[in-house]
């Protein structure tokens, strides 16, 4: 994907994998009717071969004239997950294909999780020496409170800790760089982070302006298109549902027709609510 300009903002994706999943096994509320009725205005990309979908873990890179700002971290390298899974002992060149974007580790301000989930944290640390340091130095790391306060418990509920907390959140934490928040917090200017709860507690989502434009990192409140004519279904990994489809509802209604760019993680390209006769759709 090409790089995109809004007001003094550039952002451009780094492209970590590809994970492909059954429509019907992700999302429980769905149909073959549905499905085949949406498929015209979908954008291609977002399906594989096999009709599945196909999901890029990315993560979206922010860049002005004083800041680099990194949203969401992928899966990480070195990672021991569920066996055969996705995330499993990745091998990947993203740290060279980031800098090959023109940014170094040690030039990131912030790192944002829109949520705590494997594939949303996993570049958060790196493995040096057989331990896990963070990967971008001299940034602080923002983090939902609520997720941090659920996943932390249940890490340490499970014996030898949970995996993802303990080598990609944790050590961000004991090296003074994890940054708590709270509801909307103001991170620095024309930079801010609102919540949009439902797939996690902590969920949120990080609003960029300038110039009078807006774009939205919107995490997985929207995980495929397929969501804007049917906000109602929610994917398997949603920890709250009912609150999932409220957040996922009033997001759309509230940015419809609004020209603001909405960038949800594992979309194939940002692109623009708009009002259909029937629901919405989302354009790129």
């Amino acid at each position: 994907m090409r790089s995109i300009t809004l007001g003094d903002f550039t952002i451009f994706p780094v492209l970590e994998t590809y994970i492909h999943r059954d429509p019907a096994d992700f999302f429980p509320d769905l149909t073959p009717e549905k499905l085949k009725a949406n498929r015209s205005w979908i954008d291609p990309r977002a399906f594989d071969e096999q009709g599945f979908f196909k999901l890029p873990i990315q993560t979206y890179v922010v860049r002005s004239r004083n800041r680099t700002v990194v949203v969401d971290t992928c899966y990480g390298n070195d990672k021991r997950r569920r066996e055969g899974g996705a995330g499993h002992m990745l091998k990947t060149s993203f740290l060279k294909d980031l800098t090959v974007a023109g940014v170094k580790p040690e030039e990131v301000d912030f790192v944002m999780c829109t949520h705590l989930h494997a594939d949303h944290v996993g570049w958060n640390t790196r493995l040096e020496n057989g331990r896990w340091v963070p990967t971008f130095p001299k940034a602080k790391y923002l983090f939902g409170r609520k997720d941090w306060d659920l996943f932390s418990a249940r890490a340490a509920q499970r014996p030898g800790g949970g995996k993802v907390i303990g080598d990609s959140v944790t050590p961000v934490v004991e090296a003074g760089q994890g940054v708590m928040v709270d509801g909307s917090h103001q991170v620095d200017d024309g930079i801010r982070i609102e919540p949009l709860p439902g797939h996690t507690p902590g969920h949120a989502g990080v609003y960029f302006l300038s110039k009078g434009r807006t774009a939205i990192m919107t995490g997985d409140m929207l995980h495929h298109p397929l969501q804007l004519a049917e906000p109602d279904w929610n994917s398997n990994a949603c920890e709250d549902p009912a609150q999932a489809r409220a957040t996922r509802r009033a997001f759309i209604e509230r940015h419809a027709d609004t020209g603001d760019l909405v960038v949800p993680a594992h979309f194939p390209e940002p692109g623009y609510i708009t009002r259909a006769k029937e629901g919405w759709r989302f354009k790129t």
